[in-house]
């Protein structure tokens, strides 16, 4: 039996492409999303330790941080509310 790993190509990425397509979904869906140490998965799918909503640690720092941005829901601040052209 072939594993799930073995069947997306996981072993020959750097990083788990589901993985990638989880935290691209994460970030596009303005989602708090939580890294410990530097996580290769962040820039993969696009985004950076730099974007609102988005903060890299050690699990001790990760924790309050998360829970103040799980409690706002999403990190509208991400995206621009601006109009383009106005």
């Amino acid at each position: 039996m072939v594993s799930g790993d073995a069947k997306v190509g996981a072993a020959a990425a750097a990083t788990d492409p589901r993985i990638v397509k989880l935290v691209g979904e994460a970030w596009r869906h303005a989602k708090a999303i939580g890294a410990i140490g530097a996580d290769m998965a962040l820039a993969e799918a696009g985004a950076t330790t730099e974007d609102v909503g988005i903060v890299v640690g050690t699990a001790k720092q990760l924790a309050p941080a998360m829970l103040d941005l799980l409690a706002e829901h999403r990190a509208w601040d991400r995206f621009s509310t601006s109009l383009v052209g106005k």
